[in-house]
């Protein structure tokens, strides 16, 4: 007998990389919980899961080839999980009323089950309060330090002071810092994750319209009329008061080393223009550039959600990126008569930030660990178009060894491996071609060997192989060469060499010959700036232009045009980079076409008033798309856990 305010809140769906309900109650239920005490509530709690991902980053209402992965077990343990009642007329003015510890008993649900979950369980609870108002749910798992339970009514945000009375917009505004580390905490070698609610849209979008505002849901509505007189009714009935759908509070990735192509060498030539011969492999690989503050909650900025790329290589399929094709639970509703259908974006702290000090994250540690078994996290990092630049942009550095040996590149031809008796040879056939050596050379004895028959000259450099350069310091020439008989060592204080001004002769070499770059022990480095939609739904520079009419690639509005009638920057381009909570981003890395840096490429810096011709990407405030080649040949593929398959070639 439905007497009581006993709620059958089933959270069917702590969904990682999912989201959430909460519709207004049943109009012919407004007031159910009149002249009523409190009851009880049943919780259903699934986590989230999915199948193998395709080579495409969104496809997700293609059943044939889903993108969603179920991901580690590691990644779907829970420690303990909370959910947190809100009463009011709407999901942005309800308040906290009631906080509840449902337990962290999970049963592993078949590899094979069709619905966007992993794990299940369920829990009945009783109310304090008899709602006057409509009830809403959020879960939140593995909370210790940044969501945590400090009394009946009230919660401990971030380890502050218990906070009672909070609404949504609270959690939705409140900052972790510290990076990856503050959502993941490890008890007794096991990690967990923190998860809370996602958001949900009541439309469905893929290739259906889901209409510029759909309606969204991050807190999930109770279903008045599933309140009952007895703890027994409750647990009896198997039709959740609603479903609560939770995601990972990071984002992660991996590096997948099976494709055929992986690290396969092409187009490098040694110092004689021969073929290079030797295998080459990959010594280390971080995620840097990493957001250092993350939003509890997920946030979504205000967007037109149907937007979608004018390019003609989108998949009808795929055209509404940012909203879900598939419901997030095929066999249930997330909530009565409702399926609730995954968002694929998110606001982040610095969405709309210029950069500063502190705002992101550097990673010196480099793992050789590849493969699905052996991901990397990080914070979700997103920005609009106009912020889609170099230093705002996370990346994934890539340390590749390229023969085991020391190795140099001569300016910006990135195809050529020099070795040390190479460099010399360019220095030495360098100034046999320079005016000032020459008018000197002219003059010489020719009983001394003359112009043309020059012995080896001894080059010496400044070795700073910790900047990845080497750089002239000194020629000197045989005693054989000189009118005086004696050696004679040009530096960069040389003037008069036997009546003849050399001054500048160091730097005059060494401005023909280009910088030389020193790849010590053959380590090269690349840097993948890591894609959201990528190019599947975000295609660059394939419509707006043709073959050969590529943008200057300095200028920000043809790199990302944003033609009139209609705008279509943020059709195109917006979350073409970017990392989401939940998502992973999968990079299978292919062929190695061109050498790297020989240090880890700079970042967060200045922009340069002289930039250096022969460095690839002088510029940090550029947009995250450039005109030249790739150096590294990648795809990336996303799963939901969301997967980002991404491919790169190294070139």
């Amino acid at each position: 007998m439905k007497k009581f305010s006993f709620l059958a809140l089933a959270a069917a769906g702590l969904l990682f990389g999912a989201c959430t309900s909460n519709d207004a109650v049943d109009e012919n239920n407004q007031d159910p919980f009149k002249g009523r005490e409190g009851g009880f509530v049943k919780i259903g709690i699934n986590l989230p899961a999915a199948k193998q991902a395709s080579t495409r980053a969104w496809s997700e209402d293609d059943t044939t080839t889903p993108i969603l992965d179920d991901g580690l077990d590691k990644e779907f343990a829970v420690d303990n999980v909370i959910v947190l009642f809100f009463e009011g007329s709407s999901e942005t003015a309800a308040q906290l009323v009631q906080v509840e510890d449902v337990g962290n008993s999970f049963t592993k649900l078949t590899p094979d089950n069709p619905n966007q979950v992993t794990s299940y369980n369920t829990k009945t609870v009783q109310l304090l309060n008899a709602p006057s108002s409509n009830l809403y749910a959020l879960a939140v798992v593995n909370g210790a330090g940044i969501i945590e339970k400090s009394s009946d009514t009230k919660v401990s945000i971030l380890k502050g002071a218990a906070v009672g009375g909070i609404k949504l917009n609270d959690l939705q505004t409140a900052v972790a810092t510290a990076g990856t580390n503050s959502f993941i905490y490890t008890i007794s070698g096991n990690d967990y994750f923190f998860m809370t609610n996602a958001v949900l849209s009541e439309v469905k979008g893929g290739k259906s319209d889901p209409t510029a505002a759909p309606t969204m849901h991050t807190l999930v509505p109770v279903d008045a009329s599933k309140i009952y007189e007895t703890k027994a009714e409750a647990d009896a009935d198997n039709v959740p008061a609603a479903d609560i759908y939770v995601e990972r509070g990071v984002a992660k990735v991996t590096i997948d080393n099976t494709s055929t192509d992986y690290l396969k060498v092409t187009s490098l030539k040694d110092g004689a223009g021969n073929p290079v011969s030797f295998t080459a492999s990959l010594s280390g690989w971080c995620i840097d550039n990493t957001n250092h503050t993350s939003y509890v909650v997920r946030n979504v900025p205000s967007i037109t959600w149907n937007l979608k790329s004018n390019g003609s290589s989108v998949s009808a399929s795929d055209q509404y990126r940012f909203v879900g094709g598939n419901p997030v639970d095929i066999e249930h509703t997330y909530q009565v008569d409702k399926a609730g259908y995954r968002t694929y974006w998110a606001k982040d702290p610095n969405y709309t930030a210029t950069w500063a000090s502190g705002m992101f994250d550097s990673n010196t540690s480099y793992s050789a660990l590849v493969g699905n078994a052996n991901p990397q996290y990080c914070f979700e990092n997103t920005f609009d178009v106009e912020h889609q630049i170099h230093k705002l942009t996370t990346r994934v550095i890539l340390k590749v060894n390229l023969g085991g040996a020391d190795f140099y590149t001569i300016g910006a031809n990135r195809n050529i491996m020099y070795t040390l008796n190479n460099v010399k040879e360019k220095i030495a056939s360098s100034l046999l071609s320079t005016g000032t050596f020459l008018s000197w050379w002219d003059d010489a004895d020719p009983s001394k060997g003359g112009k043309g028959t020059l012995s080896t000259v001894d080059i010496a450099f400044t070795d700073d192989s910790n900047a990845g350069v080497l750089k002239l310091k000194s020629m000197t020439i045989p005693a054989a060469n000189t009118q005086a008989g004696t050696a004679i060592t040009i530096d960069a204080s040389a003037t008069n060499v036997e009546g003849h001004d050399l001054s500048g002769l160091v730097d005059i070499i060494s401005s023909k010959v280009g910088k030389i770059n020193y790849y010590k022990g053959g380590d090269t480095y690349y840097q993948i700036r890591i894609k959201h939609f990528g190019d599947d739904l975000t295609p660059w520079n394939t419509d707006e232009y043709g073959t050969g009419t590529a943008p200057a690639e300095s200028t920000y509005d043809k790199i990302y045009p944003d033609n009139p009638s209609p705008a279509t920057r943020d059709a195109n381009y917006l979350g073409r980079y970017g990392m989401v909570r939940n998502n992973w981003y999968y990079l299978t890395i292919g062929e190695i076409a061109k050498i790297g840096s020989s240090t880890v490429p700079e970042i967060n810096r200045v922009t340069p008033t002289t930039p250096d011709p022969d460095d690839p990407e002088p510029d940090p405030e550029h947009p995250d798309d450039n005109l030249e080649d790739a150096y590294i040949k990648a795809r990336i593929n996303i799963l939901s856990w969301a997967k980002r398959p991404q491919s790169w070639n190294l070139k």
